[in-house]
């Protein structure tokens, strides 16, 4: 133990060393370690706990309606073979590690007439008890237990979704017809409400819009899936038909289940949030996410291998928490990345701040809201639009400051947004010389987190006479007068 404490300690002088004094490497991975110390710190005052379990709820929740739509889709693209091998996928990645007996035993999907649980294959367990040693019998026995478990599991998985995909949407009625969309739109409706905030968007898209951009993710999700399995198999027919390519089909159908997740976790990021999000961040996001979610699969399998506390405790149950386990850290992972994607986004390629929440989360002036609103104006004066990070390094303030006070100012119809390019900028609603200071301050009270008291209290009837000073002059200025000295 005592010859690991000089490396900690090198450690923590490499994180108090002053960056100048740093070479370009050692900066690189100063300025990495700080970024994911910022990270995880935000994704801690987000609560971004409490949004992975209730993302967790809602997956449970949601699981076979998705799934049934998203083997409807796939119909649409993939033949009989290769409907049955994506279904399989399907039921392996749910039940983490497990390979279902029928699989284990074949090699291949199940035969016909091999649909109903316990007709497949069973696991070798009396193979497994062949041992004069007591303990390595009950651990044998308590692993046979798990993977029968697991391929119960994973049949009962099976059957369901193979029943569901036969189903009649009109034979089920109009109550169990709402029901299955709720499922299969309540996960996304709660990803994106996370997603939201963790950009700070407090405002949600309409129902009308909400509908077609869920359609369109559950639909690209599949295609996308499809279209990496259909690459993977060709790889692998390269290979086995040992062409002059073959050395990079093998890398390349190994690393297509990577590219797949990553590819779809892009489009969540993209697409989800109410608010233009870069490419290039959701790009490395998505990327991070990605990493660390098959890293963290593997890592979990190798766990749920071993974890004998857990086998002792809850028998063949135990794989029903494991399982939850599963999504609560895999929905982390893709928060981290999100967070991530956001944080880049704001940054722009500005020098990195560690950001405070007091300042990032409060308003305690509403003066502050007019430089923000002249900002906007000046810019649309030299014919362009103004971003939330030119606001935010242009005033100082935090960039979710910024965010919020943007959001207040177009729900007053004081400003509104345009796109541009990767990222969208605001623009005044209406001609800059209709809008009034006195209304830019009306919209930034309602941002304050307290109100003014008049109970005869000296402090605020100071504040009131400022206010009360301050007001004769700005009833006539308007947002004309201020972005001509910009």
């Amino acid at each position: 133990m005592k010859a690991k404490w000089p490396l900690i300690n090198r450690f923590q002088r490499f994180l108090r060393e002053p960056t100048h004094e740093l070479n370009r490497w050692q900066r690189s991975a100063r300025f990495t370690i700080d970024l994911t110390r910022h990270c995880a710190g935000e994704l801690k005052h987000d609560r971004a706990g409490q949004m992975a379990a209730a993302l967790t709820y809602h997956t449970v929740f949601s699981l076979l309606p998705m799934l049934v739509l998203m083997l409807v889709v796939t119909q649409m693209f993939l033949g009989e073979d290769d409907r049955e091998k994506f279904k399989k996928d399907i039921v392996n990645l749910l039940v983490g590690t497990t390979k279902l007996a029928a699989e284990a035993s074949t090699g291949a999907p199940e035969a016909a007439g091999a649909d109903e649980p316990g007709e497949a294959d069973e696991p070798d367990v009396e193979g497994r008890l062949e041992t004069d040693d007591p303990a390595m019998q009950a651990e044998n026995a308590r692993q046979a237990e798990l993977d029968q478990a697991r391929s119960y599991i994973g049949e009962r998985v099976e059957k369901a979704i193979n029943e569901l995909g036969k189903a009649k949407f009109g034979s089920i009625g109009v109550v169990g017809l709402l029901v299955f969309i709720y499922g299969a739109t309540g996960l996304l409706a709660t990803i994106e409400r996370s997603f939201n905030q963790l950009f700070g968007i407090e405002r949600s898209r309409p129902w009308f819009l909400r509908l077609p951009l869920y359609y369109t993710v559950i639909t690209l999700g599949p295609v996308v899936l499809a279209i990496g399995q259909l690459v993977q198999k060709r790889m692998f027919d390269l290979i086995r038909q040992d062409t002059s390519v073959a050395w990079l089909a093998g890398p390349l159908g190994g690393a297509m289940p990577f590219l797949t997740s990553w590819l779809v976790l892009y489009l969540m990021y993209v697409l989800l949030p109410n608010t233009k999000v870069s490419m290039r961040a959701a790009a490395v996001g998505s990327f991070v996410a990605a990493v660390v979610w098959v890293i963290g699969a593997e890592l979990f399998g190798y766990y749920v291998e071993s974890a004998v506390a857990v086998r002792n405790l809850y028998g063949s149950l135990g794989l029903l928490p494991l399982f939850l386990l599963w999504l609560w850290l895999s929905w982390l992972a893709l928060l981290f990345g999100l967070e991530l994607t956001y944080t880049l986004q704001a940054m722009k390629g500005q020098k990195f701040k560690h950001a405070q929440h007091a300042q990032a989360e409060n308003l305690v002036d509403a003066t502050w809201m007019i430089p923000v609103a002249a900002q906007v104006a000046a810019a649309f004066e030299r014919g362009a639009v103004c971003t939330i990070e030119q606001i935010s390094k242009q005033t100082d303030l935090a960039h979710r400051t910024v965010q919020r006070m943007v959001d207040a100012l177009e729900g007053a119809g004081l400003v509104h947004q345009v796109d541009q390019g990767e990222g969208s900028g605001y623009t005044p609603a209406r001609p800059s010389e209709q809008i009034t200071v006195d209304e830019i301050l009306g919209v930034a009270k309602g941002l304050l987190p307290g109100a003014a008291q008049d109970d005869g209290d000296p402090a605020w009837d100071l504040v009131k006479q400022i206010g009360d000073a301050a007001a004769g002059r700005t009833e006539t200025m308007t947002l004309a007068d201020l972005a001509k000295g910009r």
